[in-house]
């Protein structure tokens, strides 16, 4: 599971984690919502679902405003 890892390495940051419905596609039956867990950055979404924590660390540290 990666949102343990991903709260944590948030938390070290300073950087929110929220979660967010996002509809996705179901075909022929229409869509459906499902609870992503997502990471903002000055009100941008820099990773959303599974993903590597390492993405955030590394979006935050190449922002010349986080300094």
């Amino acid at each position: 599971m990666v949102r343990a890892p991903l709260a944590g390495v948030c938390a070290q940051l300073g950087v929110p984690l929220v979660e967010v419905d996002v509809d996705k596609d179901r075909g022929l039956w229409g869509t459906y919502s499902e609870r992503v867990p997502v990471v903002l950055w000055h009100g941008v979404v820099i990773a959303e679902g599974r993903f590597d924590p390492r993405t955030v660390a590394e979006a935050v540290a190449c922002d010349p405003s986080a300094r």
